[in-house]
Protein backbone atom coordinates (compact mmCIF):
# COMPACT_ATOMS: atom_id res chain seq x y z
CA UNK A 1 0.00 0.00 0.00
CA UNK A 2 1.12 3.61 -0.54
CA UNK A 3 1.86 5.98 2.35
CA UNK A 4 -0.87 8.53 1.12
CA UNK A 5 -3.84 6.51 0.08
CA UNK A 6 -6.71 8.47 -1.60
CA UNK A 7 -9.53 9.17 0.78
CA UNK A 8 -13.07 8.68 -0.41
CA UNK A 9 -16.27 9.79 1.30
CA UNK A 10 -18.94 7.28 1.06
CA UNK A 11 -22.53 8.32 2.03
CA UNK A 12 -24.67 5.48 3.06
CA UNK A 13 -28.45 5.45 2.98
CA UNK A 14 -28.70 5.33 6.71
CA UNK A 15 -26.63 8.51 6.89
CA UNK A 16 -29.17 10.34 4.66
CA UNK A 17 -31.98 9.24 6.94
CA UNK A 18 -30.34 10.99 9.83
CA UNK A 19 -30.23 14.41 7.98
CA UNK A 20 -32.82 17.02 9.15
CA UNK A 21 -35.91 17.57 6.97
CA UNK A 22 -35.89 20.71 4.69
CA UNK A 23 -37.81 23.77 5.92
CA UNK A 24 -41.04 24.61 4.06
CA UNK A 25 -41.19 27.90 2.06
CA UNK A 26 -43.00 30.76 3.83
CA UNK A 27 -46.53 31.50 2.53
CA UNK A 28 -47.09 34.45 0.18
CA UNK A 29 -48.36 37.63 1.88
CA UNK A 30 -52.02 38.61 1.28
CA UNK A 31 -52.85 40.95 -1.55
CA UNK A 32 -53.74 43.70 0.91
CA UNK A 33 -50.13 44.09 1.91
CA UNK A 34 -48.76 44.00 -1.60
CA UNK A 35 -47.33 47.32 -2.85
CA UNK A 36 -49.74 49.30 -5.08
CA UNK A 37 -49.20 49.14 -8.81
CA UNK A 38 -47.55 52.14 -10.44
CA UNK A 39 -49.94 55.11 -11.16
CA UNK A 40 -50.90 55.68 -14.85
CA UNK A 41 -49.13 58.46 -16.63
CA UNK A 42 -51.12 61.77 -16.89
CA UNK A 43 -52.98 62.27 -20.22
CA UNK A 44 -51.11 64.15 -22.88
CA UNK A 45 -52.13 67.62 -24.08
CA UNK A 46 -53.22 66.20 -27.42
CA UNK A 47 -55.57 63.76 -25.74
CA UNK A 48 -57.09 66.55 -23.64
CA UNK A 49 -57.70 68.64 -26.78
CA UNK A 50 -59.34 65.69 -28.50
CA UNK A 51 -61.68 65.16 -25.56
CA UNK A 52 -62.61 68.86 -25.46
CA UNK A 53 -63.24 68.88 -29.21
CA UNK A 54 -65.48 65.82 -28.92
CA UNK A 55 -67.53 67.43 -26.13
CA UNK A 56 -67.87 70.67 -28.12
CA UNK A 57 -69.09 68.74 -31.16
CA UNK A 58 -71.73 66.99 -29.07
CA UNK A 59 -72.94 70.29 -27.57
CA UNK A 60 -73.07 71.95 -31.02
CA UNK A 61 -74.98 69.04 -32.50
CA UNK A 62 -77.50 69.26 -29.66
CA UNK A 63 -78.00 72.99 -30.16
CA UNK A 64 -78.54 72.54 -33.90
CA UNK A 65 -81.06 69.79 -33.21
CA UNK A 66 -83.00 72.09 -30.87
CA UNK A 67 -83.05 74.89 -33.46
CA UNK A 68 -84.25 72.45 -36.12
CA UNK A 69 -87.07 71.18 -33.90
CA UNK A 70 -88.19 74.72 -33.00
CA UNK A 71 -88.15 75.80 -36.65
CA UNK A 72 -90.05 72.68 -37.68
CA UNK A 73 -92.71 73.24 -35.05
CA UNK A 74 -93.01 76.90 -36.02
CA UNK A 75 -93.56 76.03 -39.68
CA UNK A 76 -95.71 72.97 -39.07
CA UNK A 77 -99.10 73.27 -40.72
CA UNK A 78 -98.34 76.62 -42.39
CA UNK A 79 -97.00 75.47 -45.73
CA UNK A 80 -93.42 75.98 -44.57
CA UNK A 81 -93.95 79.67 -43.74
CA UNK A 82 -92.74 81.26 -40.56
CA UNK A 83 -95.12 82.95 -38.15
CA UNK A 84 -93.67 86.31 -39.24
CA UNK A 85 -94.58 85.67 -42.88
CA UNK A 86 -98.08 84.57 -41.89
CA UNK A 87 -98.66 87.76 -39.90
CA UNK A 88 -97.32 89.87 -42.77
CA UNK A 89 -99.85 88.30 -45.13
CA UNK A 90 -102.59 88.97 -42.60
CA UNK A 91 -101.65 92.67 -42.48
CA UNK A 92 -101.44 92.93 -46.27
CA UNK A 93 -104.90 91.46 -46.69
CA UNK A 94 -106.37 93.81 -44.09
CA UNK A 95 -104.58 96.80 -45.65
CA UNK A 96 -105.93 95.97 -49.10
CA UNK A 97 -109.49 96.47 -47.84
CA UNK A 98 -108.96 99.77 -46.03
CA UNK A 99 -110.23 101.81 -48.98
CA UNK A 100 -113.28 99.66 -49.63
CA UNK A 101 -116.35 101.85 -49.03
CA UNK A 102 -114.25 104.63 -47.45
CA UNK A 103 -115.77 108.10 -47.70
CA UNK A 104 -112.55 109.99 -46.97
CA UNK A 105 -108.82 109.60 -46.49
CA UNK A 106 -109.45 109.92 -42.77
CA UNK A 107 -111.52 106.71 -42.96
CA UNK A 108 -108.62 104.91 -44.62
CA UNK A 109 -106.13 106.12 -41.99
CA UNK A 110 -108.42 105.04 -39.18
CA UNK A 111 -108.74 101.54 -40.64
CA UNK A 112 -104.99 101.25 -41.14
CA UNK A 113 -104.34 102.22 -37.53
CA UNK A 114 -106.75 99.50 -36.40
CA UNK A 115 -104.63 96.78 -38.05
CA UNK A 116 -102.59 94.87 -35.48
CA UNK A 117 -98.90 94.43 -36.24
CA UNK A 118 -98.46 91.79 -33.53
CA UNK A 119 -96.20 88.94 -34.62
CA UNK A 120 -94.77 90.86 -37.59
CA UNK A 121 -90.99 91.25 -38.02
CA UNK A 122 -89.69 94.57 -36.75
CA UNK A 123 -88.47 95.84 -40.12
CA UNK A 124 -91.88 95.15 -41.65
CA UNK A 125 -93.67 96.96 -38.80
CA UNK A 126 -91.41 100.01 -39.23
CA UNK A 127 -92.03 100.06 -42.99
CA UNK A 128 -95.79 99.75 -42.59
CA UNK A 129 -95.93 102.59 -40.03
CA UNK A 130 -94.00 104.76 -42.52
CA UNK A 131 -96.64 103.86 -45.13
CA UNK A 132 -99.34 104.86 -42.66
CA UNK A 133 -97.65 108.23 -42.10
CA UNK A 134 -97.69 108.82 -45.84
CA UNK A 135 -101.46 108.32 -45.80
CA UNK A 136 -101.70 110.76 -42.89
CA UNK A 137 -99.92 113.31 -45.05
CA UNK A 138 -102.59 112.81 -47.71
CA UNK A 139 -105.22 113.19 -44.97
CA UNK A 140 -103.78 116.62 -44.15
CA UNK A 141 -104.05 117.56 -47.84
CA UNK A 142 -107.67 116.43 -47.82
CA UNK A 143 -108.42 118.63 -44.82
CA UNK A 144 -106.75 121.60 -46.51
CA UNK A 145 -108.83 120.99 -49.63
CA UNK A 146 -112.03 120.96 -47.57
CA UNK A 147 -111.04 124.22 -45.94
CA UNK A 148 -110.21 125.70 -49.37
CA UNK A 149 -113.60 124.71 -50.72
CA UNK A 150 -115.31 126.27 -47.71
CA UNK A 151 -113.38 129.53 -48.13
CA UNK A 152 -113.65 130.04 -51.88
CA UNK A 153 -116.93 128.37 -52.84
CA UNK A 154 -119.23 129.71 -50.15
CA UNK A 155 -121.57 132.66 -49.98
CA UNK A 156 -119.03 134.48 -47.82
CA UNK A 157 -116.49 134.10 -50.64
CA UNK A 158 -118.90 135.73 -53.10
CA UNK A 159 -119.47 138.66 -50.72
CA UNK A 160 -115.71 139.07 -50.27
CA UNK A 161 -115.22 139.12 -54.05
CA UNK A 162 -117.92 141.81 -54.38
CA UNK A 163 -116.21 143.97 -51.73
CA UNK A 164 -112.85 143.55 -53.46
CA UNK A 165 -114.47 144.73 -56.68
CA UNK A 166 -115.63 147.86 -54.94
CA UNK A 167 -112.01 148.41 -53.87
CA UNK A 168 -110.86 148.03 -57.48
CA UNK A 169 -109.33 144.61 -56.79
CA UNK A 170 -111.86 142.26 -58.34
CA UNK A 171 -109.29 139.52 -59.13
CA UNK A 172 -107.54 139.44 -55.74
CA UNK A 173 -109.46 136.46 -54.44
CA UNK A 174 -109.01 134.64 -57.73
CA UNK A 175 -105.24 135.05 -57.45
CA UNK A 176 -105.33 133.75 -53.86
CA UNK A 177 -107.41 130.79 -54.98
CA UNK A 178 -104.97 129.99 -57.76
CA UNK A 179 -101.99 130.06 -55.34
CA UNK A 180 -103.83 127.84 -52.86
CA UNK A 181 -104.75 125.40 -55.60
CA UNK A 182 -101.10 125.13 -56.64
CA UNK A 183 -100.06 124.50 -53.04
CA UNK A 184 -102.71 121.81 -52.63
CA UNK A 185 -101.67 120.17 -55.87
CA UNK A 186 -98.00 120.09 -54.84
CA UNK A 187 -98.85 118.64 -51.42
CA UNK A 188 -101.12 116.06 -53.02
CA UNK A 189 -98.41 114.92 -55.42
CA UNK A 190 -95.86 114.66 -52.61
CA UNK A 191 -98.24 112.64 -50.43
CA UNK A 192 -99.23 110.20 -53.19
CA UNK A 193 -95.56 109.74 -54.11
CA UNK A 194 -94.72 108.85 -50.53
CA UNK A 195 -97.63 106.43 -50.36
CA UNK A 196 -96.38 104.66 -53.47
CA UNK A 197 -92.72 104.56 -52.36
CA UNK A 198 -93.47 103.39 -48.82
CA UNK A 199 -95.77 100.63 -50.05
CA UNK A 200 -93.05 99.39 -52.40
CA UNK A 201 -90.80 99.18 -49.35
CA UNK A 202 -93.47 97.19 -47.51
CA UNK A 203 -93.71 94.76 -50.42
CA UNK A 204 -89.93 94.31 -50.65
CA UNK A 205 -89.65 93.45 -46.96
CA UNK A 206 -92.65 91.11 -47.21
CA UNK A 207 -90.98 89.11 -49.96
CA UNK A 208 -87.71 88.99 -48.00
CA UNK A 209 -89.56 87.29 -45.14
CA UNK A 210 -91.19 84.71 -47.42
CA UNK A 211 -94.66 86.24 -47.50
CA UNK A 212 -96.84 86.15 -50.61
CA UNK A 213 -98.12 89.41 -52.07
CA UNK A 214 -101.69 89.90 -53.15
CA UNK A 215 -102.16 89.77 -56.93
CA UNK A 216 -102.66 93.17 -58.49
CA UNK A 217 -105.96 92.07 -60.04
CA UNK A 218 -107.33 90.86 -56.70
CA UNK A 219 -110.65 92.51 -55.74
CA UNK A 220 -109.23 93.14 -52.29
CA UNK A 221 -106.30 95.03 -53.78
CA UNK A 222 -108.30 97.62 -55.68
CA UNK A 223 -108.05 101.03 -54.11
Amino acid sequence: MSDNPERRIVIRPEDLARLPAPRPCPPSPPSSVLPPPPYPAPPSRRRILLVVAAISSIVLAGALAIVWVVTRDEKNGTGGKSSGAINIERVLKADATTTTGAQSVADVVGRMRAISLAGCPQDFSVAYVAHLHAWELLQAVEQDAIAFDADFNSGAAMLQAFLRGLMLDPFGQAREATAEQKRLKANYQRATSQIRDTFHRVEDISIAHGAELLPRDSPAFKR
